[in-house]
């Protein structure tokens, strides 16, 4: 990434420097809005380990306040292979149940997701990132989100023990 532009973005967005990602390694940052799939859906991280390679990418995605303080993170799917075929895997949240375990709805105005991994460079792998910024969505309110889907979460349940 261009070195004045991701200056820039650091600059504007000063809590990128407390996500644990060297600024060196960035390829790209993009700002977008939210949208109502954003709120459905969770990271995911895979790690695949063997004799000759260990291979290690996914996503994160943190919570941050309008005046830059970190509110959470959500909770990752994790899935571990190994070279033994053994696999070892862990449930994750969507971003919409991580603001509701967390209790920040309110506060939540910046959701950043962070794509982790490795990029070749000259015959050799090197860790890189990229994120994208989402600002809050104009026509949307996670008050909603979670009411709608509270809402919907008892009508199930309410049909189950209707059975």
């Amino acid at each position: 990434m261009d070195h004045f532009i991701l200056k820039a973005f650091f600059e504007e967005f000063p809590f990128l420097s407390t996500i644990g990602r060297p600024k060196e390694r960035c390829e790209h940052i993009t700002v977008r809005r939210a949208t109502m799939d954003l709120y459905r859906r969770g990271p995911k991280q895979y790690k695949f380990v063997g004799p000759t390679a260990n291979i290690y990418e996914g996503d994160e995605v943190r919570l941050f306040a309008s005046c830059g303080a970190q509110l959470g993170q959500v909770k990752v799917e994790y899935n571990l292979r190994d070279g033994s075929a053994e696999m070892s895997t862990q449930r994750g949240e969507s971003i919409l149940a991580a603001i509701s375990r967390l209790g920040v709805t309110e506060q939540v105005h910046y959701i950043v997701w962070i794509l982790f991994g490795y990029k070749i460079v000259n015959h050799r792998s090197e860790p890189a990132w990229r994120a994208t910024i989402y600002k809050p969505a104009k026509d949307i309110c996670p008050v909603d989100l979670l009411t709608e889907a509270r809402t919907i979460a008892q009508k199930k349940v309410k049909a189950e023990s209707d059975v």
